[in-house]
């Protein structure tokens, strides 16, 4: 036992040496254009989680006096915290500047109106959901024709026509899958140069009316990683040392390769889409399915270009909205701009889809119309 004790011990710090370095490098892999190197931007996707397991990792050193190995976890925490924060946040819901108008909005990537867990079930508790949700504004995504029996499964006309009761301004296009339902009036714009995307259609700009003041709004739905669904089984497949290697020979196929061409295609969407965003005045919010995380390139680009993130300046701790396959990562972002205050953002447990919805709550400043 007097050998093999600091054997274990001399084993556990360098296996906490490894981890730190690895989650210093993800600290700062959003920093690296995915263009030239692509593994930094994947080890973004599990920061919160290199972040978790550093902290328990620097207290057990601290618990068993072990003051260096424990203080030199706090010093990658600290080093890393300008990309730490917005994925694993330490802030609180705030409150509407007096005068304001609130409202909410939901953001849900619906996954044409499936539900996962009960196929047979078609459109109903999806719909239903959206019945029930609260919000003023429901941004959807994935979600191409109200009408078409073949995409949206045993949606009846009266279940339909309740919820554009309840939001009785609709708007969207048939050649997107973006669809906006409001309890204010909101119309879809024209998108002029730069724009839309060249590649595919990314986004959707919406012009709505609150009280009487304009709000701007893009529901966006950015590249995904194109992986199939036995692609995205590489970690559920893992249950024997010969089913792990064949799931990292997988990825390091053509895992690997789609995963490169997704990161540098969103670079190249959020480019577009910050240049149309430059064309706009006045208060903005761009959500939806971003298919990327904070403290990612494509998400720098976004705060670099004067947006904010609503989940972090409002929310205690980290989240995923992507639940299918234990890939279990935040890619459904709420942005914002302007004359706005994010006042609190949630993710509902709503499970039809392989995305959980995001409902924030803002509060609209200087509400008075302009004349």
């Amino acid at each position: 036992m007097f050998i093999v004790s600091p054997i274990l011990r001399l084993i556990g710090r360098i296996l906490s040496y490894i981890l730190y370095g690895v989650t210093l490098l993800a600290a700062f892999g959003g920093k690296v254009d995915p263009q030239y190197m692509t593994l930094p931007a994947m080890l973004v996707l599990i920061l919160p989680y290199l972040v978790i397991a550093t902290l328990i990792v620097s207290i057990i050193w601290f618990l068993n006096r072990r003051i260096i190995p424990g203080a030199l976890g706090i010093v990658v925490l600290v080093a890393g915290w300008s990309s730490i924060g917005p994925a694993v946040p330490i802030s609180f819901p705030n409150k509407a500047p007096e005068g304001s108008k609130t409202f909410t909005l939901l953001t849900f990537n619906s996954l044409h109106l499936d539900d996962l867990k009960s196929p047979s079930g078609g459109a109903d508790r999806a719909v239903r959901f959206l019945l029930n949700c609260g919000a003023d504004i429901i941004c959807l995504q994935e979600l191409e024709d109200w009408n078409d029996c073949v995409e949206i499964q045993d949606l009846t006309p009266a279940l339909r026509d309740s919820l554009f009761a309840r939001y009785p301004f609709q708007a969207g296009s048939k050649s997107s899958d973006l669809k906006v339902l409001s309890r204010y009036p909101v119309e879809l714009q024209k998108v002029t140069s730069p724009g839309p995307f060249k590649r595919a259609h990314r986004y959707d700009y919406f012009r709505l009316r609150i009280d009487g003041r304009p709000l701007d709004l893009i529901n966006m739905h950015i590249s995904s990683y194109s992986l199939s669904d036995k692609e995205r089984q590489v970690l559920t497949d893992i249950h024997s040392p010969s089913s792990a290697r064949h799931s990292v020979a997988e990825f390091k196929g053509s895992i690997f390769n789609k995963m490169r061409q997704s990161f540098r295609e969103r670079a190249r969407n959020v480019d577009e889409l910050i240049a149309f965003a430059s064309s706009l005045q006045g208060p903005l919010i761009v959500c939806g399915d971003f298919n990327d995380v904070p403290s990612s390139w494509a998400y720098r680009k976004m705060i670099d270009a004067g947006f904010q993130d609503a989940y972090s300046e409002t929310s205690f701790g980290p989240t995923y909205t992507y639940n299918k396959h234990l890939f279990l990562f935040h890619i459904d972002q709420i942005f914002y701009r302007g004359a706005l205050v994010p006042l609190k953002v949630s993710r509902l447990g709503h499970d039809t889809s392989d995305h959980y919805p995001l409902i924030a709550e803002f509060a609209l400043e200087n509400t008075v119309p302009k004349r």
